[in-house]
């Protein structure tokens, strides 16, 4: 698979993993928080309002999203994924699955995206680097998050 191929995955593997959140976010709602909230009683009860996010708030914001990362993997098929925007959404994306495996282990418990998150995150980042994207694009998500999700 080519630059090209590869910078263009970014969108295929946010797509699939943001899908996973906005189908997780009832099991996260209905079954997680509440858990989380009576496990940590001292948290501000607006604390655990702000979690209780609805599936069609998900669907929303993955809606917003999706518009910079498009942005990002144009630039990053026309530059062969050599544009400052698209390194930085990569590295930005890899941090946002680490922290989903974080909130997890946090939580002892799913949270919408963990399960997409090692496998279309971090192996995105794998193939990147190995087809030549060097340099800026090496952050500590790039080159950590894929040892330690293994």
């Amino acid at each position: 698979m080519g630059p090209k191929a590869i910078a263009a995955g970014l969108f295929v593997a946010w797509a699939v993993h943001d899908l996973e959140e906005i189908l997780g976010t009832a099991y996260w709602r209905d079954t997680v928080v509440p858990r989380l909230r009576e496990r940590h009683p001292r948290v501000p009860a607006v604390t655990w309002r702000a979690a209780r996010i609805g599936t069609d708030q998900m669907a929303v914001a993955v809606g917003l999203i999706a518009v910079p990362v498009a942005v990002a993997t144009a630039y990053g098929v026309a530059t062969d994924g050599r544009s400052p925007l698209f390194r930085a959404t990569l590295a930005a994306y890899g941090i946002h699955g680490v922290g989903h495996v974080a909130g997890s282990l946090l939580a002892r418990d799913y949270t919408p995206g963990v399960l997409t998150s090692p496998l279309p995150v971090h192996r995105k980042q794998d193939d990147h680097r190995r087809h030549g994207a060097h340099g800026d694009s090496l952050t500590w998500s790039s080159f950590v998050g894929p040892r330690v999700i293994r």
